[in-house]
């Protein structure tokens, strides 16, 4: 969920990933399941004492992307796969696991907001806070291994998520979840997966100062089902997988989201692959229920001698945005420490975010204002297209380099129809390009160091200017 950011084409294709996480293995999820699947077996080489020298670079980085989905220990995350892939020789596999980080300091955050002060004449007042994210999780599993080619799978999760930030001190969310799938093969080269899924999530967020939220629940329901065949052909060498997943929640009705995906490995070393799938993002609980005072100005003579603020109210006629991604790449292992990847996309994205100029009112007080309120709608597409390039290198068994560019371009455009005072606040909010060079350092079998420098910069855009990080981190 995006809680109160200006919308841009990085978070979408990041939403994207995360609502593609809810789907069975291959159908609209590819390559967030084939980074988990590449976890698991560096895991495993990790438990045994085998190397990885030409393992995908992201596998070693937190497999979620978002703060509060808090990382696990890498001794902890080694004792679960494998203790998942010695029960793959049981008939019957259940496993339950539970993770909690409360309060959790080193994911603790210091943020500074500009909001409109009413005892300070409606001016912009710097407000400082730290805030630190909570998260705990419980899920369930068992499995069923059906003869040599099926098996039958259940899983179930809870989880709570608190993330506060400036202005709203609270900003919970429960999720709860199961799920079906079966699992087959039939005649020679193809391999099925079937199933259904159902997801309840809970947002809250409780009105705080000049931010409130009506209402400040919104429990919603999320169900599927899903199909998927996966064909393999001339020894394994070319994979064809189609699919398909039918969802209904209450803000976009009915949406089918299929998949196609196509693998050539002519050989261990190397191989192309293509895809195209659809996916849908459901509205936050800002989008359909905030009322906050966001922006202020101080009096002038065009607004009459009165300062004037920005109200943002949320809409509950706000829909699901929808996004058709075709991507290509190739991966080539180069020697036995050496490996690269190569990928485009291009995406076609419908129903945006923007938002709507409403007429202007005066509020009358101690200190009468003029207020301008904006609503969420849903009235811009867009397109992006861009390309991403990795290397990563093993100079010694115990050290890996990854380095990683990225560019990406992005055409905003108001449907057709759309009223003139519709507006897009984030349309150049954009970063264009993208470097990233990471270390992974082992410095012990149970001490590794990791070290992250990243930059980013925009097509001469102020709304989204040059950024540079960098990041240490060390797991015992």
């Amino acid at each position: 969920m995006w809680v109160a950011t200006p919308l841009a084409a990085p978070r979408l294709r990041l939403q994207e990933r995360e609502d593609r996480e809810h789907a069975p293995v291959g159908v609209g999820g590819d390559r967030q399941l084939q980074l988990l699947e590449d976890a698991r077996d560096v895991l495993l080489d990790a438990a045994l004492g085998q190397e990885d020298p030409g393992g995908d670079r992201r596998v070693r980085q937190p497999l979620g992307h978002q703060l509060e989905h808090l990382p696990l220990a890498r001794s902890q995350l080694v004792e679960r796969v494998v203790a998942a892939a010695s029960a793959d020789q049981l008939r019957d596999d259940a496993r339950i696991e539970r993770r909690a980080a409360p309060g959790d300091p080193l994911h603790s955050r210091d943020e500074v907001g500009n909001l409109p002060s009413p005892q300070a004449g409606y001016a912009q007042v710097p407000t400082n806070g730290n805030f630190v994210g909570t998260s705990s999780d419980l899920a369930f599993e068992w499995r069923r291994n059906i003869g040599e080619t099926s098996d039958l799978r259940i899983t179930s999760s809870y989880g709570v998520v608190n993330r506060p930030e400036t202005g709203t001190p609270v900003a919970k969310t429960t999720t709860g979840e199961v799920k079906l799938q079966y699992r087959f093969k039939f005649a020679r080269h193809h391999e099925m997966s079937v199933g259904l899924g159902d997801r309840v999530s809970s947002d809250q967020a409780p009105s705080a100062g000049a931010t409130a939220f009506n209402p400040s629940q919104l429990t919603y329901q999320v169900s599927n089902g899903f199909a998927q065949d996966e064909i393999h052909l001339l020894n394994e060498r070319l994979v064809f997988t189609l699919g398909a997943k039918i969802e209904h929640d209450i803000f976009g009705g009915w949406q089918l989201q299929p998949t196609a995906r196509a693998l050539w490995a002519p050989n261990k070393h190397h191989s192309m692959w293509a895809s195209v799938s659809q996916a849908a993002r459901t509205p936050s609980l800002y989008e359909r229920s905030v009322n906050a005072e966001v922006a202020s100005q101080p009096a002038s003579p065009s607004t009459l001698g009165l300062p004037w603020v920005l109200d943002v109210t949320g809409s509950q006629q706000f829909r699901s945005e929808n996004v058709t991604a075709y991507e290509s790449g190739y991966r080539g292992q180069l020697s036995p420490r050496l490996s690269v990847d190569v990928a485009g996309f291009y995406d076609q994205y419908r129903h945006l975010r923007t938002q709507n100029i409403l007429p202007s009112s005066v509020v009358f007080g101690t200190q009468p204002y003029l207020l301008v309120p904006f609503v969420f709608t849903n009235r811009m597409n867009a397109r992006a297209a861009g390309a991403e390039f990795s290397v990563a290198y093993h100079p010694v068994s115990w050290w890996k380099l990854a380095s990683s560019y990225s560019y990406l371009t992005v055409d905003f455009k108001l449907q057709n129809g759309a009223p003139s005072n519709t507006v897009n606040a984030a349309i150049n909010a954009v970063p264009g390009n993208q470097w990233q060079i990471q270390s992974y350092l082992n410095l012990s079998h149970s001490v590794q160091l990791d070290t992250f420098v990243s930059t980013a910069s925009s097509h001469a855009s102020e709304m989204c200017p040059r950024i540079a990080s960098a990041d240490m981190s060390t797991l015992t």
